[in-house]
């Protein structure tokens, strides 16, 4: 796992970033994320969403 695939759409001249999270189940996550003490389907998408790069002075 490593980055969240991030597509760009814009309105105009307004820009939104629209970021794709697959399916995946916590013990996928774990593997990558050992550290992260993931134990359940909540933690590993905190553990996704709080190791990618997603800029939140963006849309």
């Amino acid at each position: 796992m490593d980055k969240l695939d991030k597509h760009v759409i814009m309105d105009g001249e307004e820009k939104f970033n629209i970021y794709l999270l697959p399916f995946v189940k916590a013990s996928q996550v774990k593997h990558f994320y050992p550290e992260a003490g993931i134990e359940t389907y909540e933690d590993a998408v905190k553990t996704i969403i709080d190791n990618s790069e997603i800029d939140e002075n963006e849309k």
